[in-house]
């Protein structure tokens, strides 16, 4: 585009670039802002004197570089294109415009300082070394085309109060704080609060493509969009917990099998002989009824625990899906690896409001463990071979009335059980029955089970004599109120077994 100087009419080639930058034309060193248009109204800055020589027709001038010294020829000219302008992009170009800008305020710094020297008129200005050795051409030479000086756009009105300098205000501009309109912001946040899939994952992409400036408002519309989601999750899971389900069913059977689980707890674990000498028979049939019950609701708490599992938790499960993919996102905006999937009873928990179903996944839990130890304790002894099937009928016997107890099942111990084999062959051998032994090293069971090789540390020991079978020998030791606290003691976990014909010994190990 060409324009003319608004004071001295000089034509001047500018391009879009220059739009809305102060410029200074060289003839008559007036300052002003590059309009829109080449017809459109001009801002004058500095209004400069227009010099004799310009009644005559100036030449058309264009953007070019003077040399520093021959100021008074220009031997050098650069004319930017609109399309040199346009491509940002390309490194050349902004390293060659940083470099024009240095050149251009280099140059009009000089040429302030060379008027500022110029001597008064009728005088004769002495030649400087450097002129001597660079004669400039005889004063009828013809004055330099003239050119237009780009200057960083400034304020033309300083507050008031302030010195008036020579210098140009060169500060770099800040980089602007990235917006986002709260229109855009509301349809971002509904796609992320989306049930639909494609709706989130599309402003997923949207949001990504912004870049990192961008990452700070994302972050926000994550934080919404999750506690949007976790509140869908903490009030389906609220529902469950209170409507009538397979999770409600095994609440209540649980909660029913618990009171009466701790109550015959309690009852086996007492020696009643010694408590109620002239009762124990009253407390033994106490006792035997409310195991009973125990029994019956551990074995209903363990088929609506199977139920329960089989709910279908899709609902649930997919919200814990669109978390999962809120946190890669979070986590990509913080440049980390996302983390792992959490559990769905912890979120949940951070959801509120669903205290009741939390507990009734604990509940479920608790009661999965006690199946996973009993089914873990039952394939060990299983796998013993070197038991005798008296032994193994013994040992799942006294399992299942533990665990009705919420008691830890015992698993057999070869060692531990060669302990107790050895003294009921030595009873039965020699026609006694105690718990002390014939000899030094076998005086008691806890030497018994070490001379065996057993390594942990033994709890009990009961005998019995006068039937091989094993329901017989458990019946026996279960009235015998210290015999019972042996076998239903909370501590241990192992199980020792021997036999010799109607000869019992049992030991309890950690």
């Amino acid at each position: 585009m060409r324009i003319s100087c608004p004071v001295c009419s000089t034509s001047i080639e500018v391009s879009d670039a220059h739009i809305g930058k102060k410029g200074r034309c060289t003839n008559c060193r007036s300052k002003f802002i590059v309009p829109e248009r080449s017809d459109a109204e001009f801002e004058i800055l500095e209004r400069g004197e227009i010099p004799a020589e310009d009644a005559q027709a100036k030449p058309s001038s264009i953007l070019q570089f003077p040399a520093r010294k021959k100021p008074t020829r220009a031997t050098a000219r650069f004319q930017l294109s609109r399309r040199d302008v346009s491509n940002r992009a390309n490194p050349v170009i902004i390293v060659s415009g940083f470099l024009i800008m240095v050149a251009l305020v280099a140059l009009f710094t000089w040429q302030e300082d060379h008027s500022a020297k110029k001597p008064a008129p009728g005088t004769v200005e002495k030649p400087t070394a450097s002129q001597k050795a660079n004669p400039q051409p005889p004063t009828g030479t013809e004055p330099a085309e003239p050119v237009f000086l780009l200057e960083p756009l400034t304020d033309p009105f300083p507050p008031s109060g302030t010195a008036d300098v020579a210098v140009e205000n060169t500060a770099p501009i800040k980089e602007k704080t990235f917006k986002l309109s709260e229109d855009k912001q509301t349809r971002a946040l509904a796609y992320l609060k989306s049930p639909q899939e494609s709706k989130r994952k599309g402003a997923y992409m949207a949001l990504r493509k912004l870049g990192n400036k961008a990452r700070p408002i994302y972050l926000q519309l994550l934080a919404k969009a999750k506690d949007h989601h976790l509140g869908k999750l903490g009030d389906i899971a609220f529902n469950l917990s209170v409507d009538e389900n397979a999770l409600t069913d095994f609440k209540e059977t649980y909660d029913d099998r618990h009171e009466i689980m701790i109550a015959a707890k309690a009852k086996v674990q007492t020696d009643w002989k010694t408590k109620e000498p002239q009762g124990y028979r009253q407390r033994h049939a106490e006792m035997d009824n409310e195991f009973a019950e125990a029994s019956r609701l551990y074995s209903q708490t363990i088929s609506r625990a199977e139920q329960a599992r089989r709910h279908d938790f899709s609902s649930l499960e997919s919200l814990m899906d669109i978390l999962m993919e809120i946190n890669r996102e979070t986590a990509w905006c913080h440049d980390k690896e996302p983390a792992e999937r959490p559990g769905l009873v912890a979120t949940v928990r951070k959801a509120g409001g669903a205290g009741g179903f939390v507990k009734i996944m604990n509940c479920l839990e608790h009661t999965e463990q006690r199946i996973l130890e009993r089914a873990a304790a039952a394939k060990h002894n299983a796998g013993c071979n070197w038991a005798s099937s008296a032994h193994l009928s013994f040992a799942t016997l006294l399992n299942d009335r533990r665990v009705a107890i919420n008691l830890t099942p015992l698993q057999l111990d070869e060692d531990l059980s060669r302990g107790c084999r050895d003294h009921s062959i030595d009873m039965a051998a020699n026609g006694y029955f105690s718990h002390t032994g014939r000899t030094s090293g076998t005086r008691t069971f806890t030497m018994r089970a070490k001379r065996a090789g057993f390594t942990g540390s033994p709890s009990g020991e009961c005998i019995f004599v006068g039937n091989p079978a094993a329901a017989a020998a458990h019946r026996t030791w279960w009235y015998s109120d210290g015999h019972r606290l042996i076998m239903y003691a909370s501590g241990p976990d192992t199980l020792g077994l021997g036999t010799s014909g109607k000869h019992w010994t049992l030991n309890t190990a950690r």
